[in-house]
């Protein structure tokens, strides 16, 4: 027994009668299952006599058939009937079937998956059927599809691996209301040109075809996602896309593109993600266009992006406000939960859920635990024996227990997080950079960056920091500079008087 249908997503019980040599046992088969409505056990039996040598079933906790694959359905079913029927699937379909179809207003999803069909069955007033699997077939054009009526509730037709070739007639299909989703993939298509209005087409499946130019892609008003993945597309003219007010994806992915200019894209006001993976885009601009949509450009392949080359594109998107991540995206952040300006040249956010400093507006670190807040010139007034964070570090990580008094360890909200390091940066600026104020990974490693841009007291006291932290004789502190190539920055007198 099957327990689960994974056509109509529903907990169900069904079976499965592979009839090879013996109709017996296939009969047999459906005797077994005792929850089946006697009537329609019948039928499912008078296939089996008519020829049906395969029988996927579900049926209902009412015994109550609702889904059904099957190899044929034979002929001589004029009385074939069951009135729940929400899945039908046929491997191998006469003419005679259409007849049994139309008997099924019930269906929600019919597949007719590689029947090597030319031309739409004759389907009238299936008033509950929302998908049309078509797949597999040999259609060259959609000639036929405007004689679908009565289908009011029919969501997706699925036309991927046949033969068409061009698009122009596919105003064929706009009468069916609730129409969203069409895919086209696979089949033979190398000019896109559409410009008939399909108002309720929300999803538009393309990719895999042998698509070279765009032609024209217009009056799709209600178009969402548009696929041209997979294709041979080497230029994208955005001036060919128009009246797609409420498109919001366009996958490019697995292209040729080398280049890709938005400064066309004034017809698209809602576009928010481009997936370029896989092109060897070597430009892209015009993204200022999109300075009030937060447009995302995904997966850009960042080998093509290096040297200058990078550097250049970098400054561009800074200059508009947008970033170029590690992932190959391209975004504008949200504004930061929280900022500080720290001074002239520091300033600490709290976006993306992290804790982030920058210098001079360009991301120099990420900030994590925070030890102590300490105002402005306390560090001279502790009693404590501790000279500096480091110090205070080094005993909490070799235990936690300090001066009998146990550490404990609490999850601080990241805000309060932010507002500690706020506090720590204020006090170090305050009181001259002075080192012993910050963890030394932050502290040296801040202060080289200052020196190295021109802050006068960084130029002041970089090199006084690191004579004054390495003579006060803390191991992991005199290391930690060692190995960091701080001592560089001392003259062979220098480090003599503090050795």
């Amino acid at each position: 027994m099957l327990d689960l249908n994974p056509y109509l997503g529903k907990i169900q019980t069904g079976f499965v009668v592979n009839v090879s040599s013996s109709t017996d046992l296939g009969l047999k088969k459906l005797d077994s299952a005792e929850l089946l409505d006697s009537a329609e056990r019948q039928m499912l039996k008078d296939l089996i006599n008519n020829g049906c040598r395969y029988i996927v079933c579900y049926y209902n906790d009412d015994g109550h058939v609702e889904s059904l694959v099957v190899d044929k359905l034979g002929k001589k079913l004029d009385s074939l009937y069951l009135p729940y029927l929400e899945y039908l699937r046929i491997f191998a379909k006469s003419v005679e079937d259409d007849v049994v179809i139309q008997r099924h207003p019930s269906l929600r999803i019919l597949v007719l998956r590689k029947q090597g069909l030319t031309k739409i069955p004759h389907l009238l007033n299936l008033v509950n059927l929302e998908r049309l699997l078509l797949d597999g077939n040999k259609f060259a054009s959609l000639k036929g599809f405007e004689k679908l009526e009565g289908c009011e509730k029919l969501q997706e037709i699925d036309l991927s691996s046949n033969f068409i070739s061009d698009l122009c007639d596919i105003e064929v299909i706009s009468h069916i209301p609730k129409l969203s989703t069409i895919r086209f993939n696979n089949n033979k298509i190398t000019d896109l040109n559409i410009t008939a209005n399909v108002p309720n087409l929300i999803n538009l499946h393309l990719r895999e075809n042998h698509i070279e130019r765009i032609t024209a892609v217009k009056n799709l008003s209600n178009l969402n996602r548009l696929d041209i993945s997979n294709n041979n597309l080497h230029e994208l003219p955005l001036e060919n896309f128009e009246n797609l007010p409420n498109l919001w994806t366009l996958d490019l992915s697995y292209n040729n593109l080398l280049k890709l200019s938005l400064k066309n894209f004034e017809n698209l006001p809602r576009l928010s993600s481009i997936d370029v993976k896989e092109n060897p885009l070597k430009s892209i601009s015009g993204l200022e266009k999109f300075s009030d949509n937060n447009l995302k450009i995904e997966n850009l392949n960042s080998e093509y992006f290096y040297g200058s080359v990078l550097e250049t594109f970098e400054s561009y998107l800074h200059s508009i406000g947008y970033i170029f991540s590690d992932d190959g995206s391209i975004y504008k952040p949200p504004p930061p939960e929280a900022e500080f300006q720290i001074s002239k040249r520091l300033t600490l956010r709290l976006e993306y859920g992290e804790i982030n400093l920058y210098v001079d507006d360009e991301l120099f670190d990420r900030c994590v635990v925070c030890l102590l807040t300490i105002p402005k010139g306390e560090i001279h007034k502790s009693d404590r024996i501790f000279n500096s964070i480091d110090e205070i570090d080094e005993i909490f990580n070799s235990s936690q227990i300090i001066d009998g008094n146990e550490i404990l360890i609490v999850d601080i909200p990241k805000k309060t997080q932010f507002w500690g390091h706020a506090s720590n940066l204020q006090a170090w600026v305050e009181n001259d950079y002075d080192t012993r104020l910050l963890h030394k990974n932050i502290a040296f490693s801040l202060l080289r960056k200052l020196t190295e841009i021109g802050d006068p007291i960084a130029k002041k006291v970089f090199k006084e920091e690191i004579a004054r932290r390495y003579a006060s004789g803390h191991d992991t502190v005199r290391k930690f500079l060692k190995l960091g190539g701080y001592l560089k920055y001392l003259s062979k007198e220098e480090l003599s008087s503090i050795s």
